[in-house]
């Protein structure tokens, strides 16, 4: 009889804790589901912007940053990852600066890829710092997400803040916490708004550089009246041909971290790289 209780006691406990399983990979599921949410949320919180109300006429003077594409792959452990950016980990983050501190502004305009004499291919960046900064490095499961994205920023009176640097003292910055919180949809924080490291958000690396190139970009034409909003409508109503407007664009690959979590819940147990993680991507 002893022996019988013992295995019922074990088999209701076993059942019991089959549901707490369940019942937690259900409400889990329910907070994935605005994680990518909150990810795109967050990119598109963090991009540089005017102030509203007062946007500059000129587009080489508005802060903004152009997303061309944007992608992410899936890394079974981050730190192979790394191991191939951690150069450009370290002079990005050199050339940023500390969270709440200066940029380092005394970049070189070659260095930034600003010279309309480069010849195509990747710029040259400024020179690595003689004792980079130690970087331990993410590790683990996660996602690699990928922005492409241009500025034209990058006229002579806005040196030294053009080319690369802008993306530095903008972009970078930002997705290091600098832009501030963001608003998250599940969990226990829902609704309120949180660091970017609390979405799992880290390790923003520029990979890809490009000299400042010389382009003529069409303007806006008014629906209504027809021409371009910049010249106005033709003689006689007709639409004038738009000869657009020379802008120096500058265009970038940048690379950064996401390993999902819920903000307010506890922090993910680290996992061995061959180890069954149980994170699907």
């Amino acid at each position: 009889q002893s022996a019988a209780a013992k295995v019922a006691f074990e088999e209701a406990e076993q059942r019991l804790q089959t549901t707490a399983a369940w019942d937690r990979y259900l409400v889990d599921v329910h907070d994935r589901r605005f994680q990518a949410l909150d990810l795109v949320r967050a990119i598109a919180a963090v991009l540089p912007r005017d102030p509203e109300g007062d946007l500059p006429e000129q587009p080489a003077d508005r802060n903004e940053i152009h997303v061309d594409s944007l992608d992410m792959e899936y890394v079974p452990d981050l730190a192979v990852w790394f191991t191939g950016v951690e150069r450009d980990w370290n002079q990005t983050l050199a050339a940023a600066g500390p969270r709440d501190e200066p940029a380092a502004a005394a970049v070189p305009a070659e260095a930034a890829g600003t010279s309309d004499a480069e010849q195509p291919g990747e710029a040259p960046v400024a020179d690595e710092p003689a004792e980079p900064a130690a970087a331990t490095g993410p590790t683990g499961p996660g996602w690699v997400v990928q922005i492409v994205g241009h500025h034209f920023h990058n006229e002579d009176r806005h040196r030294p803040r053009e080319g690369e640097q802008f993306v530095r003292e903008t972009l970078v910055r930002s997705l290091l916490g600098d832009a501030g919180p963001v608003t998250v949809s599940a969990g226990p924080k829902a609704s309120e708004r949180v660091d970017v490291k609390e979405l799992g958000i880290g390790y923003p690396v520029i990979v890809q550089r490009t000299p400042v190139i010389k382009v003529r970009v069409k303007t806006a034409r008014d629906p209504l009246v027809g021409g371009s909003l910049i010249g106005g409508p033709g003689r006689g109503g007709e639409p004038e041909e738009d000869p657009g407007i020379e802008l120096r664009r500058y265009q970038f690959v940048l690379q950064f971290v996401w390993q999902p979590r819920v903000p307010g819940s506890p922090p993910p147990q680290p996992v061995a790289a061959n180890q069954d993680s149980g994170f699907e991507p």
